[in-house]
């Protein structure tokens, strides 16, 4: 196991995605397309207020940014979604 803290200064950052569209085609789309982003870590299919729960590791906020930009430019039916930036991971 790698820690990329002695490579790199990585951003984690939680994004809380909700999709406009129920469809199950809407599902297939935009985890198809999370498949494919490098920076992806985690994608989850969860209850409550959100459909997503994902984490992306990247080099920094502007690279974060650019990578969500480019999700809403796929019309992948994401209605909204809420950036939590980790600041520390004590565990």
């Amino acid at each position: 196991m790698l820690n990329l803290a002695k490579l790199t200064d990585p951003q984690v950052v939680f994004t809380q995605i909700t999709l406009s569209s129920h469809r199950t085609e809407d599902f297939s789309r935009f985890e198809a397309a999370a498949r494919s982003i490098v920076e992806v870590r985690e994608v989850h299919l969860v209850s409550g207020n959100f459909d997503y729960l994902v984490k992306f590791m990247t080099s920094g906020i502007a690279e974060y940014q650019a990578i969500i930009e480019d999700l809403l430019e796929k019309n992948l039916a994401i209605a909204k979604y809420f950036s939590f930036i980790v600041l520390k991971s004590p565990l």
